[in-house]
This record gives structure tokens, C-alpha cells and sequence, in this order.
């Protein structure tokens, strides 16, 4: 879209904004991009995509681009389907290596809008089992390890939505039911992420752990988590950094079928 007069209103100069980075995809565009090619003013463009950034519509890169974010991809204006999911079979054998390696249960999950669909469960040969998840569900963005872990590369203002969202209606399988000692974990986990690339070893539900951690994507924010569930009794400390740390490894692997 290249417009030939000023659009009016913020909606209609959002749209544009919104318009434009669709049309770039995965590639994003730069703030002078989307000056040019808006007609619209640098300061105004500027406080736009500050607006849609803060809640989600919009992400900026590592690279300082604009890319179209998690709150438009149930609307059709987010990225296509990752090639990890394209050829599944392929990321489920790279998972059932990593279950076979560890002994325990390793997921696949996609993240939405506001929320985390299971897509893969590859289960190791450990006698102690725990199904937290079942294949094909659908639970809030910030109500599992893996969920988290995408939740750490999405803008502040959807990470605080999020948080105030599972707080609000807090599982009943939680434990302490106390929002502040909840909030506090999550925000951890969410701090456990950013500095070292997976989060882990603070279970919400008694007797069950794990690790998680995103996996990496080129521009913009991870879509899929990968997750280590298991048993608590088989996860002291030392064993959660060692599998989170194997964890990064794998999505790695799983990154380079293609996202």
C-alpha cells in the first residue's frame, strides 16, 4: 500500500502502518520504510508504532525493523506457518532423540494470540510419568513453562496483560492460590529467560517440573516452546540446568528445519 494522500485518524494511519508491514512479511520494515512509503510524518509514524507495539499488534526486531506481532495472528496477518510444523515428522524425530536422550516427556507448542496450543508429546523411557498436557490443548499463554517462555519475547504491555489474565482466573491445580507469591514466580521465570535462554525449576503444581525455552526465530517473536516436564523428584537443581541448557540446544535444531 502506497498512499497518495494523508489518511486521517489514527485508525485509518494504524491500518496503513499495518498494511504495510503485512505486505513486507518476515522482513519487516525499518522506521524510515514506513515513513516513505505512509505519507506520513516521522513523529507521528513514530508514536503509532510505539501505540502498536505496546500491545502486541506490532514487534520490533533485533535488528531495528518493525515486523507485524502476536496480537494480529488470529486475524490472518501474522507469519506464515513455521517449517518445523510444515514438516513435522522431521521435528518429531529430533524431539524423540532429545526424550529417548533424557528419559522424560519433551512438547511442542505453538503459541496464539493469548494463548499455547500442544502439537507434539514425545515421551522417554523413564518409569516416573507425568501427562500435564495433552496433544491438541489449548490453555492461557501464561499458564505453562513453555507458555512463558514465549510470553519473555512479546512487549512488556502483553507480557503484563497476560500475567494479570491467568492471576485473575488461576488454575485450581496451582499452589499457593496467592497472586502475589504466583505473579512473583512468573515474573522469575520470565527473568530466567531473558538472561540465560530457558526458565525452569519453579513448579505452580505440586510434584511436577520443568524446563522450557523458546525457539529461536530470525525476526520477530518466537511462536514455538519447547518444554521438559517430569516428575519433581527428577529434577534437582543441577539436572534442570543441565536439560535447560539442552533444551536451547534442540531448539536450535528444531530452528533449523525453518521457521
Amino acid at each position: 500500500m502506497h498512499p497518495t494522500v494523508h489518511p486521517r485518524g489514527v485508525l485509518p494511519r494504524a491500518a496503513v502502518l499495518i498494511s504495510l508491514l503485512a505486505e513486507a512479511g518476515s522482513d519487516g520494515l525499518r522506521l524510515s520504510d514506513l515513513v516513505k512509503n505512509s505519507a506520513l510524518a516521522q513523529p507521528t509514524v513514530h508514536r503509532l508504532l510505539a501505540d502498536l507495539v505496546s500491545v502486541g499488534a506490532v514487534e520490533r526486531t533485533s535488528g531495528r525493523k518493525y515486523v507485524i506481532g502476536s496480537a494480529l495472528e488470529e486475524i490472518g496477518l501474522g507469519q506464515p506457518t513455521p517449517q518445523a510444523l510444515q514438516h513435522i515428522e522431521t521435528t518429531r524425530t529430533i524431539l524423540q532423540s532429545l526424550a529417548d536422550e533424557v528419559g522424560d516427556t519433551v512438547y511442542l507448542a505453538l503459541r496464539g494470540y493469548s494463548s499455547l496450543q500442544y502439537l507434539l508429546r514425545c515421551d522417554g523411557d523413564s518409569p516416573v510419568r507425568v501427562y500435564s498436557v495433552a496433544v491438541g490443548e489449548v490453555k492461557p499463554l501464561a499458564s505453562s513453562y513453555a507458555g512463558v517462555a514465549l510470553l519473555a519475547g512479546l512487549a512488556p504491555g502483553v507480557r503484563q496483560r497476560e500475567i494479570e489474565r491467568i492471576l485473575a482466573q488461576m488454575p485450581e491445580r496451582w499452589l499457593p492460590q496467592n497472586s502475589s507469591i504466583q505473579r512473583e514466580r512468573l515474573e522469575t521465570l520470565i527473568a530466567q529467560v531473558q538472561g540465560q535462554g530457558w526458565c525452569g525449576g519453579i513448579p505452580v503444581i505440586p510434584d511436577v517440573d520443568g524446563v522450557a525455552c523458546p525457539v529461536p526465530r530470525r525476526t520477530g517473536a518466537p511462536v514455538l516452546g519447547l518444554t521438559i516436564s517430569a516428575a519433581a523428584s527428577r529434577l534437582p537443581p543441577e539436572r534442570i540446568a543441565m536439560l535447560g541448557v539442552r533444551l536451547t540446544e534442540v531448539a536450535e535444531e528444531v530452528a533449523a528445519v525453518g521457521m
